[in-house]
């Protein structure tokens, strides 16, 4: 889980950085991008742990530093478009529907939110109606992100 310290709470930034967000720390920026991983590896990183990319690069770093296993090694998610391939996310991204939409079908439909996502896109594809319509189950961010986060 990512830390509770606040980043800005007098904790050394790296070069270049600018402000770090609170919850991630310049140390778990260090291991992180020191370990080889990439901005495609953060990515897949926060869709494995349905978080955003900059928990999902905090809790990384933790591990990493905490010297546990990270589910995904260093480099194994080239760079450049991952999620964005996929027609079943571009249907259901590109619909408007949130990463809270997805919750709220998986708990209708029984399911995982990666299960729920995929229907929603293949639903969207078809051109079903679905039980909700897009955006309204609260929060407005996607679990994941585009290619374009920038490393940071």
């Amino acid at each position: 889980m990512a830390p509770t310290a606040d980043a800005t709470a007098g904790s050394a930034e790296p070069a270049g950085t600018g402000a770090m967000p609170v919850g991630y720390t310049a140390e778990q920026y260090d291991a992180f991008w020191g370990a080889g991983y990439t901005a495609a590896d953060a990515d897949a990183l926060a869709a494995l742990w349905n978080t955003d990319v900059t928990s999902a690069k905090a809790r990384a770093g933790q591990a990493l530093l905490d010297g546990t296993t990270v589910p995904v090694s260093p480099g194994d998610h080239p760079e450049g478009p991952v999620v964005d391939e996929d027609p079943l996310w571009t249907a259901f991204s590109g619909a408007g529907y949130t990463y809270d939409d997805a919750v709220a079908l998986a708990e209708l439909w029984s399911t995982d939110v990666t299960e729920a996502k995929a229907r929603i896109g293949r639903a969207v594809l078809d051109g079903q109606e679905l039980p909700i319509a897009p955006g309204s189950s609260g929060g407005s961010a996607t679990s994941s992100t585009s290619a374009s986060t920038t490393a940071g």
